[in-house]
Formats: C-alpha cells, sequence, structure tokens
C-alpha cells in the first residue's frame, strides 16, 4: 500500500540542474522559450476581473499576480510589505498609519496614492463577499499623499494578515470606467491582464518596470479546461507547465520522474456542515454521535486516494490558538455512536426522512465520494439518510436552505478568524450555531494583547468547540502540484493566493 505522509511546504522548491542548457537569446533552459507563457491549468472557469464581486479561487489567483494588497502574507503567517513599505500601530491597538512606497504605479501609469487605498476600502463596502475582512475598520484616511491611517472599531489579531485580501484599485480608472471592471482591471501587481475570456482563459504579460523589481517569467497564462483527462494529457504533451493533479492521477504522474511535484496542504476543511436550526441537529448529543461514527479515513482513502489528514475542527493546529490537548478526541467509534444515539431518545436508530432532511451534495468531484462513505458510516450504526446532488451550494447555504451539506471551508493562521463559522454574531455562521460561550470568547481574545493569555483562551475554547460538535470536519486536503523541471517554483497554503508566480523563475 502507497505511504502517505504530509509534505511539509518548501519555501525554496528543489534546483534541478541536471543537463539543462543555458539561456541563449529567447531560449530558456533546455530550449524552453522564455517568452512563452507558462500555463497554470485551473479546473474552475473565471467570473469577472473585479476582486470585490468574487470570492472564486479560480479568480483569486489572478487577483493575486495582477493587484497589490498593504501587505501580503507567507505561509508562517508572517506580514510581508507590498504596497506599505512600513507601518506603526497605536498603543491600544486600534490605529494602524501605512507609509506607502512612493515609485509604486498602477499598470496605467499612475502612481499608487493613499487615496487609492481609501476609495479601494470605501468600494469593498458595496460588497458582502469581503466583509469579513473590511467590518473591523472603522474610518481610513489620506493624511498625505503616501501616509494611509486606518482606525478599527475594535481589536482585530487578524487585520493586517486580513489585507491581503483587500486589492488597492486605482480610482481614476475605476472612476473612468463607470465603476464597471468586471472585464477590465487596472492592478499595480507584477503582472497585468492583456487577454481575458472568463470561459477558458486569462493572460498575463511582466509588468518591467514594477517597484519591487522586474518578474523572471514574463508571461503566463491561467487556462481553463473543463475536463481533468484532457488537462493531464495536455500537461503531459507540454502544452501546460503547473498542474493540481487529481489526487487518482497523482500517483502515475509523479512516478515518472518528469517532474517537480509538491504535496501541499491546503489551509481548507471539507466537512459535513449542520444546519443547527433543523431537528434533530439541534441536539448535541446527535450530533455527537454523527461525528462518533464517521470514519474519516475511510473518506480520505476513497475520496481524495490518501491525499488528506484528519481534522477536529475547521482550522488545523498550524492555526495560532488551537490546542487538542484537553480537548474530547472523536475518533471513529461506531459502538459509542450506537450509545449516543439510545441516550439521544433513538434506541432503534434514525431516518432523517422523517424530518424532511437529506444529505445536499455539491455534485462533482470528491463531495460525492466523501457523502457516500459518511452514508454508509451512518447506515452501519442505524442513521438512514438519502443522498441529494445539489448545484446551489452559494445560495442555499449562506441562505439556511439546507440541513446537512458536504461543504469546504478555509480557515487562516489565527483561530480568530473562526468567528465565521462559530459566533453567532456572524453573518456567515452557516450553522446558525447560537452559544454565548463562544462569542465571549471570541470577543475576550480579541482584545488581548497577550498572545499567551489569547492561546489559554482559546486552548478552552477549542475544547468547548470540540464537545458542542458544530460541524463534522472530516479533512484538510492537500494539493498535489506538478510542475515543469525547467521552472522553480514555490506555493502557498493559503488556496487563494498559491500562485504568486512573481516568486517564480526559471532554473537556469
Amino acid at each position: 500500500m502507497r505511504k502517505r505522509k504530509v509534505m511539509v511546504l518548501l519555501l525554496t522548491c528543489i534546483l534541478l540542474a541536471s543537463s539543462l542548457a543555458g539561456c541563449g537569446g529567447g531560449a530558456g533552459p533546455a530550449g524552453i522559450d522564455k517568452d512563452a507563457p507558462v500555463v497554470i491549468y485551473s479546473d474552475v472557469q473565471y467570473n469577472t476581473l473585479d476582486p470585490y464581486q468574487t470570492n472564486a479561487t479560480s479568480d483569486n489567483l489572478i487577483f493575486t499576480n495582477v493587484y497589490e494588497c498593504l501587505v501580503r502574507v507567507d505561509n508562517e503567517g508572517a506580514i510581508i510589505p507590498q504596497l506599505a513599505k512600513s507601518w506603526d500601530v497605536s498603543d491600544d491597538g486600534l490605529v494602524y498609519t501605512f507609509d506607502l512606497a512612493d515609485n509604486a504605479h498602477f499598470h496605467n501609469g499612475d502612481n499608487v496614492k493613499a487615496s487609492d487605498v481609501v476609495f479601494s476600502i470605501d468600494y469593498a463596502r458595496q460588497y458582502a463577499r469581503r466583509m469579513t475582512f473590511y467590518e473591523m475598520i472603522e474610518t481610513v484616511k489620506a493624511l498625505d499623499d503616501y501616509t494611509v491611517e486606518i482606525r478599527l472599531s475594535n481589536m482585530s489579531p487578524l487585520f493586517m494578515s486580513y489585507l491581503y485580501y483587500l486589492p488597492v484599485l486605482s480610482e481614476s480608472y475605476v472612476t473612468e470606467h463607470d465603476g464597471d471592471i468586471r472585464l477590465n482591471t487596472c492592478g499595480s501587481g507584477p503582472y497585468r491582464v492583456v487577454e481575458f475570456d472568463s470561459a477558458t482563459h486569462c493572460k498575463l504579460e511582466a509588468v518591467e518596470d514594477y517597484h519591487l523589481g522586474a518578474p523572471a517569467i514574463q508571461n503566463v497564462e491561467f487556462r481553463y479546461y473543463s475536463d481533468a483527462s484532457s488537462a493531464q494529457v495536455a500537461f503531459e504533451t507540454g502544452e501546460i507547465q503547473v498542474m493540481s493533479l487529481v489526487p487518482s492521477a497523482a500517483e502515475g504522474v509523479v512516478s515518472t520522474g518528469k517532474y517537480n511535484h509538491e504535496s501541499v496542504p491546503t489551509l481548507h476543511c471539507s466537512l459535513m456542515l449542520l444546519n443547527h436550526e433543523k431537528a434533530p441537529l439541534d441536539n448535541v448529543l446527535v450530533r455527537k454521535a454523527l461525528s462518533y461514527a464517521v470514519d474519516k479515513q475511510a473518506c480520505i482513502d476513497i475520496a481524495y486516494d490518501g491525499y488528506a489528514t484528519e481534522l477536529r475542527l475547521i482550522p488545523d493546529t498550524d492555526c495560532f490558538g488551537v490546542d487538542f490537548s484537553d480537548a474530547e478526541d472523536i475518533s471513529y467509534n461506531p459502538e459509542y455512536a450506537k450509545e449516543l444515539l439510545t441516550e439521544a431518545g433513538y434506541p432503534d436508530g434514525l431516518n432523517f426522512a422523517d424530518y424532511g432532511i437529506v444529505l445536499d451534495v455539491i455534485p462533482s468531484g470528491y463531495y460525492e465520494k466523501m457523502a457516500q462513505v459518511v452514508q454508509m458510516n451512518w447506515k452501519d450504526v442505524g442513521i438512514d439518510i438519502e443522498i441529494v446532488g445539489n448545484a446551489n451550494s452559494d445560495s442555499d447555504v449562506p441562505n439556511g436552505n439546507y440541513a446537512i451539506f458536504t461543504y469546504g471551508y478555509a480557515f487562516k493562521s489565527d483561530l480568530s478568524y473562526n468567528q465565521v463559522h462559530y459566533s453567532s454574531n456572524n453573518g456567515l455562521n452557516s450553522a446558525r450555531f447560537v452559544d454565548s460561550y463562544s462569542d465571549e470568547a471570541f470577543a475576550q481574545a480579541d482584545v488581548e494583547l497577550d498572545p499567551a493569555v489569547r492561546a489559554e483562551i482559546y486552548k478552552d475554547l477549542v475544547t468547548h468547540l470540540v464537545d458542542q460538535c458544530v460541524n463534522i470536519p472530516i479533512f484538510r486536503r492537500q494539493s498535489i502540484i506538478a510542475w515543469d523541471k525547467n521552472i522553480k517554483a514555490n506555493f502557498y497554503t493559503d488556496v487563494n493566493h498559491m500562485y504568486f508566480v512573481y516568486d517564480w523563475s526559471w532554473t537556469n
């Protein structure tokens, strides 16, 4: 049996040097044309070039390269200057003053100024999709052309990292286009858009006078393929240079030895989302029985070919504050699940059809397989449920029009972010979980300046959340990325910023 393990993301990828020819004229290593685009596979079509009208990963990967934010975030959660070259924070943690780089330009040649930052945050407020990232901002002011002051309504441990989700727009460009930048864009990042078709591709070219230095890779194309098998053929014939592999195909590609490859643990949880407003899911004993009955490793093996690790909450232990040392170990235990069902008042089992409940599943990819494993697991302990394909997750989940849904959530480097999932004060709490202890603990940690004290607050909170079985976290998937050996690349665990091509170069 193939050995599985979580591979630590390499910040500097393996250098491959064997028999690669030197650069000559326009040719890259081994005769590769350095002016030809580096093609990156996407399994999802694109929506828009307006970064505030979408949260789709496919779109965000474009924005990561075209737009800039005040700062970036690395895999360890460290804040990296981007448009802001430095910043100061007031003693009370509420006022941030940013000094902008005075040599940063939008792709139309205009300098990036403090007024553009003010405009961008005001623009973002029109859209709820990124509310989590701006809702703590009370005011934003341009103190001069290159100084911005942002005042928060409350302390937020994640405010600086949230800025990576607030791209800076050109006020003049947006105004010139009457606020419609769905098909037009003018960022200040290392690449500009030269061709965009939401159904097929997006082509980028390097900005030679980029204020942090010219990119090493000159041309990039994000290309959509509707069929993963066709994409793999294109990858193996050299039409695609970078590809996130379907787990079932990964072994065959990796074993050839022809490509660089990396298993990147993503900041993503695949889970069974439970709606607490639907009986009997409002009963913690029922939720706990459902949790103990799920064989998470079987879900990983069958749905994701082993390229994932089990989760106990939506965030994992590399997220600040996640400490399971005092938490209940809710591992697969069907016999105990039956005991809990009896205690909950279902000694003869539970048929969800009696409550009008079905198991909604996103009808594509690994979610279907995951749902099938869970359905069988529950059947083994006397729980019956019908699986129904539902392509309306983007509307049904936020509106509470579901009971149980196979779903996925991203997490960040600090437990504070997960207020979106576990706080009754947050409109994005799709589980409809209402719990005063959790609300108070999150609020207390958010105003605590001492990291050690915050960690203790979170440790108790994690123990409580595990006990409540708010949802059923199942696994943290890995992205199995293969890429051309002529390219030196590294990848980010945040799926929305995974491909920052500015960090890439040719190996020779």
